[in-house]
């Protein structure tokens, strides 16, 4: 069955994966930003390209890489030191 457009969105410090055309949500993540919305360490930025998701968490000191067409799969989580 091919998908159709979908959306990403970020929500609560979860990204939520939508049918573009029906607004149903397929798939979404745990919380993983959700201490970085709840401070001022700075502002999450989810960028989204052809296979993937990238979602910063300045406080959680992470970079998470998101497989959004497998059911919102985190793929890889890289730590950093500092906030990214």
């Amino acid at each position: 069955m091919a998908r159709g457009i979908q959306a990403i969105a970020l929500a609560d410090g979860r990204v939520l994966v939508i049918d573009g055309t029906t607004g149903a949500l397929l798939a979404q993540t745990e919380p993983l930003v959700a201490e970085s919305l709840a401070t001022d360490a700075g502002s999450p930025t989810l960028v989204a390209d052809q296979p993937r998701a990238y979602l910063n968490g300045p406080a959680e000191h992470a970079v998470y890489e998101i497989d959004f067409a497998d059911a919102a799969r985190i793929s890889r989580t890289f730590e950093t030191p500092t906030s990214p």
